[in-house]
């Protein structure tokens, strides 16, 4: 959902709960195994999933909401074709290397671009 405030653009981001996106994934994906993909991703490259408090259905610890995992549409496209290459035999820790390792350099790419137009508009 995108509305425009002024000249800012601002885009407004829905996330998704771990078991929201292994049944986007495939009926066949199992939660333990989504989680166990994420922790692998995190522990191998700079890639970082989101962890907020679910402002919706908050998660209590002691009587504190604690944050949860919650993912993103774009999160979940690179989630969904690791299943799918892991479907055809393609080996987990080679398939993470190339998905997230590219997807974070181009983040900050974008993001370089960003901060140099920001600070060419400002001039």
């Amino acid at each position: 959902m995108k509305f425009f405030l002024g000249l800012k653009k601002v885009t407004k981001v829905i996330f998704y709960t771990v078991k929201e996106v292994c049944e986007a994934i495939s009926f066949e994906m199992k939660e333990r195994t989504l989680r166990s993909w994420i922790s692998k991703i995190e522990e191998r490259t700079a890639f970082r999933f989101t962890r907020k408090i679910n402002m919706e259905f908050p998660h209590y610890v002691y009587g504190k909401p604690v944050p949860q995992l919650l993912l993103d549409e774009d999160e979940i496209r690179l989630l969904k074709k690791l299943y799918e290459e892991r479907q055809n035999g393609a080996s987990l820790l080679a398939t993470i290397d190339r998905l997230f390792f590219v997807a974070r350099r181009l983040c900050t790419a974008l993001s370089r671009v960003a901060k140099r137009i920001t600070q060419v508009c400002r001039k």
